[in-house]
C-alpha cells in the first residue's frame, strides 16, 4: 500500500523487487508510476474517487480499478 509505504525512495526499492502497489487517490497513484511501478503492477481501490482520477488510472492503463459503489461503475 502506498498508503504505508509513500517515500519515493521505498517505492523505488518496491519497484526494484519487482512488486505492485495498491493506491487510492491519484495522488498516489501518480507517486507509484513516479517511482517506476509498471502501471499492469498497480491496483486502485478505495471509495470516493473523483473523475480526474480515474480518467488518470484508465489513461495510465493500471492493472485494476476496484469500484466501491454503482456510481464508481457507471464512471469507468
Amino acid at each position: 500500500a502506498v498508503k504505508a509505504n509513500s517515500n519515493l525512495d521505498i517505492l523505488k526499492e518496491i519497484k526494484k523487487n519487482n512488486l505492485g502497489a495498491d493506491v487510492v487517490s491519484g495522488g498516489e497513484l501518480m507517486k507509484a508510476l513516479k517511482a517506476g511501478i509498471h502501471p499492469k503492477k498497480i491496483v486502485f481501490s478505495g471509495g470516493g474517487k473523483i473523475t480526474e482520477e480515474i480518467e488518470y488510472a484508465i489513461k495510465s492503463k493500471i492493472l485494476l480499478i476496484k469500484a466501491e459503489t454503482r456510481s464508481e461503475i457507471v464512471e469507468i
